[in-house]
């Protein structure tokens, strides 16, 4: 491939051509170079693309054909044997990205939402508040009717984990 085509982003050129309908004459410009490399970068990333029909159908079978590779995996992820092979560092990394799948199918959460949730809401509790324009007392109790400061929510919540 000529140094040209390298100067040349194919998906930007790709859209030039089918979004803006620019010539080749005007994308070369654009990327100041030739006709020619225009040309040849086009055909190539052509070549790694279908027809829009064939594009569609591989489309509306696509999640079919995912579950049938899900499926093999996982057979040859319980499979003893390969287990018995994989190391330690593997075994760990492949529970963890199941662990997250597992969650994510069974609508769990997949990061750390529902812990943070739970210390806002309890330190919100401690304050008696659920906005800071209606911020009651930190703490009645002992005298101190001021709203209470960043600095003073973060200790309820440190104090609530």
């Amino acid at each position: 491939m000529p140094v040209d085509c390298n100067r040349i982003d194919p998906i930007e050129a790709y859209k030039l051509r089918t979004v803006n309908r620019l010539t080749y004459p005007e994308i070369a410009k654009y990327f100041g170079v030739s006709k020619g490399a225009v040309i040849q970068r086009l055909q190539a990333l052509s070549a790694l693309m279908h027809s829009k029909p064939e594009h569609e159908a591989y489309q509306s079978v696509k999640p079919m054909l995912l579950s049938a590779l899900e499926e093999q995996l996982i057979a040859s992820c319980t499979d003893p044997a390969v287990i018995e092979k994989a190391g330690l560092r593997d075994r760990v990394v492949a529970l963890g990205i199941v662990f997250d799948k597992l969650r994510l199918t069974t609508g769990g959460s997949t990061q750390n939402v529902q812990v943070f949730s739970r210390i806002i809401i309890e330190a919100e509790e401690r304050i008696g508040s659920k906005t800071p324009d209606k911020a009651l007392p930190l703490d009645e109790k002992h005298g101190n009717t001021e709203t209470p400061t960043l600095e003073q929510v973060s200790e309820a919540i440190r104090k609530s984990v």
